[in-house]
C-alpha cells in the first residue's frame, strides 16, 4: 500500500488503513494515533488516503465475540447491494442519504486537515479511491448544496488522481507485472500501482528501499498460493525487516475508543 511504500524510509511508521472503512473512521484514526503518539511537527510526516462517500463505519459486536464492542465496516452502502449486512442495508434505505454521506465525509477531511495544521505536521492528503464519477451524478441526481460539498472535498484533495485511477486494466496490468493468474489476487490496485502512485505524487519517497520492497511483495505475491499466506507474508517481512507493529496497530483500528500504548 502507498502509506508502507512511504513508511519504509522513515525509522518508524504506522499505517492505520482499514479496507472499507469510511471518512468518519479515519477522523478517528487520527484522533486516536494523536492521543497515543503526540503527532510532532519536527519529526512526523502524516498520509491521508481519502475513500468513498458512500461508505459507512459504526461501532457494534460481531458474531465471533458479541460482548466485544469494535468498528464494523461495511464499506460502500450507496448503492445499496445485496452483500450488504441487513442493519448496514437498513440504515442506507431507512435513516441515511447521499447528501448526508457527503456531508460526513466533508465534515471528517475539514477537521482531519484542521487538526494537522494546528500541530503544524508536514502532511498530504490523496485520494486512494477513484470518485470522480460522483461529479457526473451516476447513482442519484444531487442538489446543488451536495455539488458544492463534492467540489470543497476535492479542494482539499492534493492529488489530480487516486490510486485506483493506476488500475487502468486489470488483467493488462497483471500481465505488465509478470503476476501470474490467481484466484485470490483481486481487482484492487496492485503492488505496482502503488509505486507508481508514489512515483507521481510523492516522488520524494521513491527510492531504493522503496522500490526493493515492492519487489520483494511482487515475488510472494507470484509465490503463494492462497490469499492468507500472502497476509502472513505481508505482516511478517513489514514488522521483521520495515519497523512497524502490526500487532499493536491492529488492536489501535479496531477499538472504537481510545487505547493507550
Amino acid at each position: 500500500m502507498v502509506p508502507d511504500l512511504i513508511g519504509v524510509n522513515f525509522p518508524e511508521y504506522y499505517n492505520f488503513g482499514c479496507a472499507g472503512a469510511c471518512h468518519t473512521y479515519i477522523l478517528n484514526q487520527v484522533v486516536q494515533a494523536n492521543e497515543i503518539y503526540n503527532f510532532n511537527a519536527e519529526t512526523d510526516y502524516i498520509t491521508v488516503g481519502t475513500t468513498g462517500f458512500g461508505r459507512f463505519s459504526r461501532v457494534g459486536v460481531d458474531d465471533s465475540d458479541p460482548t466485544d464492542h469494535k468498528w464494523l465496516v461495511n464499506g460502500d452502502i450507496f448503492p445499496e447491494f445485496a452483500r450488504h449486512p441487513d442493519n448496514a442495508r437498513l440504515w442506507a434505505r431507512e435513516f441515511d442519504s447521499y447528501q448526508w454521506s457527503v456531508y460526513r465525509s466533508l465534515s471528517a477531511l475539514k477537521t482531519i486537515k484542521l487538526i494537522l495544521d494546528l500541530k503544524g505536521v508536514e502532511h498530504k492528503i490523496y485520494s486512494s479511491i477513484y470518485n470522480k464519477h460522483l461529479i457526473n451524478l451516476e447513482f442519484v441526481p444531487q442538489n446543488n448544496n451536495t455539488i458544492d460539498m463534492i467540489k470543497q472535498f476535492n479542494s482539499l484533495v492534493e492529488t489530480d488522481e487516486s490510486v485506483d485511477d493506476f488500475l487502468v486494466d486489470y488483467n493488462s496490468t497483471k500481465g505488465l507485472l509478470g503476476i501470474k493468474d490467481i484466484p485470490w489476487v483481486d481487482g484492487h490496485p496492485l503492488v505496482c500501482n502503488s509505486v507508481d502512485y508514489v512515483k507521481k505524487y510523492f516522488p520524494e519517497y521513491n527510492t531504493y528501499v522503496t522500490n526493493l520492497i515492492a519487489q520483494d511483495q511482487i515475488v510472494a505475491m507470484n509465490s503463494f498460493s492462497t490469499r492468507q499466506e500472502y497476509v502472513l507474508h505481508f505482516e511478517q517481512t513489514f514488522l521483521r525487516k520495515y519497523r512497524t507493529d502490526y500487532n499493536q496497530i491492529s488492536k489501535i483500528k479496531h477499538h472504537p475508543y481510545y487505547v493507550k500504548a
